[in-house]
């Protein structure tokens, strides 16, 4: 059985230790545009997207996780400030794994096929 949830991450608060698991993959502001709706993140400014949108999301992930379970979270190194502020809400990665991809959607410069590889940082959920 599920639930799916039509909301975004900073809207969603689940009960308090309700999950084992938590995975994100977010959007980085301004660059991946999933439509010109005003309800996305990025359209309401960096601002928004960093003191609202994505402080709010780790929030409610550190609300929403068991303590000792883990939070994963694939984000380019050079998006820092995303990973500063989670950094600031579970502490250092407890390990940083490389996921491989083939092609990157981010840009169209790159060559179909092209391997390269994301940092994927697991947090353990420390209460």
């Amino acid at each position: 059985n599920i639930t799916l949830i039509n909301d975004g991450s900073e809207n969603v608060r689940l009960d308090e230790n309700s999950i084992d698991f938590s995975f994100s993959s977010p959007p980085y502001y301004n660059i991946e545009y999933y439509s010109n709706d005003q309800t996305q993140a990025y359209a309401q400014g960096e601002d928004y997207f960093y003191n609202i949108y994505w402080k709010k999301t780790l929030e409610n992930i550190k609300f929403m996780l068991k303590p000792n379970k883990i939070f994963a979270l694939n984000v380019l190194e050079r998006f820092s400030k995303m990973i500063n502020m989670t950094k600031d809400m579970f502490g250092n990665p407890i390990e940083i794994i490389k996921l491989r991809t083939i092609r990157s959607h981010l840009t169209k410069t790159k060559k179909v096929g092209t391997e390269k590889f994301e940092p994927v940082y697991i947090y353990k959920n420390i209460k």
